[in-house]
Parts: C-alpha cells; sequence; structure tokens
C-alpha cells in the first residue's frame, strides 16, 4: 500500500493511515483511510484507490470527494471491487482549497461517529449514534474507517441510507450487516464522518 499527499501549500493534506480487507472471496475490497488537513482551508479532497495487479501495475481506480474541516483529522471508508488477478491497493489524495479560509461555501459539521461492532451473524446491527451543531441530511453520506483490536484500520463503508439528524440532536440508528453494510471480521471499533456538504 502506499500513501502521499502532493505539495501545495505548507502543510498539505496527507494521508495518515490506511487499510484494507479482501471480501468475499476477494471479488470486494473495503477500505479505509484518515486524512489529515493541518491547514486552514476548507479543501475538496479526492482520494483515489487504485487496484494493482500481482506486477503492481494499475489495473483499475476509483475516487471519492470530501469537503475537509481546518486542522482536522477524517476518517473515510468505503468498497472497491476486484478482478481474479489484484494484488494489492494503493490511495493517494489530491488537494483543492477554493482558496476560501471562511468556509463561505462549506457547512461546518461538527458530526462524528463512533462505536463498536455488535454482532455478525445474518441478523445483527450495528448502532452509531452521534452529535453535531448542524444537521445532516438522510442523503447525507456518513463514511465508516474500520479498526481491529491493534487500532489497525482493516477496512471501511460508506452510509448513504440512514435517518434525518437535526442540528443540534444526538441519534443513534442501526444498520444491518448485511445487505447494506458489509463490515470485516476483525473490524471491532470504528470512527465515522458524515459529510454534510456533499448533499449541497
Amino acid at each position: 500500500m502506499s500513501a502521499e499527499g502532493p505539495g501545495m501549500y505548507d502543510g498539505d493534506v496527507t494521508i495518515l493511515d490506511s487499510g484494507f480487507t479482501r471480501m468475499f472471496g476477494g471479488a470486494v475490497a473495503s477500505w479505509g483511510v484518515t486524512l489529515d488537513n493541518p491547514t486552514e482551508y476548507f479543501p475538496n479532497a479526492e482520494i483515489t484507490v487504485e487496484v494493482l495487479d500481482g506486477d503492481g501495475a494499475i489495473s483499475d481506480s476509483y475516487s471519492v470527494d470530501v469537503s475537509l474541516k481546518p486542522n482536522s483529522v477524517t476518517p473515510v471508508g468505503g468498497y472497491v471491487p476486484l478482478d481474479p488477478f489484484a494484488g494489492d491497493l494503493g490511495f493517494s489524495v489530491d488537494f483543492d482549497t477554493y482558496d476560501e479560509v471562511d468556509g463561505e461555501y462549506f457547512i461546518d459539521s461538527e458530526w462524528s461517529a463512533t462505536g463498536a461492532i455488535l454482532g455478525r451473524d445474518t441478523n445483527a446491527d450495528l448502532t452509531i449514534t452521534a452529535g453535531s451543531s448542524e444537521g445532516v441530511g438522510e442523503l447525507c453520506p456518513i463514511y465508516l474507517v474500520f479498526r481491529d483490536s491493534a487500532d489497525n484500520i482493516v477496512g471501511g463503508a460508506t452510509i448513504e441510507d440512514h435517518p434525518n439528524i437535526p442540528a443540534g440532536v444526538s441519534k443513534t440508528f442501526k444498520k444491518y450487516l448485511i445487505d447494506d453494510l458489509f463490515v470485516p471480521k476483525s473490524a471491532e471499533t470504528f470512527e465515522g464522518y458524515p459529510d454534510s456538504t456533499a448533499c449541497w
């Protein structure tokens, strides 16, 4: 795995940590990264996930756009399909600021989501509790990053189907660990980030 951040400003957005887990016989990879934004800017960051073959050549790539708060560490996760010859995943982040230090075009969301994995049977579910000074609409993506008992990233997920969460409200809801949310077997805890700017 690789992680890199292009040099654009003093204190770049970089990938602090990354990881992934192969799932469903290697047909899907659950991946997660944590992004560090030490700047005063509200940047758009494009995360690129590269699927590498056995020789290290790029066989496919996928990208995710997120908006980051200033001076923040943000966990972002998701899934990518894998072909039978996939060997590894590579991660990189591209940084674009719009030069807006006041956040005029961004909602300064203070949401966070943390918790533990409650079960792994087909009827098991996942409970997420979050709180914020800004609302998170039901179509805003919530990114989750999963960690194992040694605090290593073992994957991630994106939740786009969840209840509307009004401003200033702490809300708990459940997602079943089948069909709409796949969790690596080694995952024990999770952290999350709702990107309310993606709802615009």
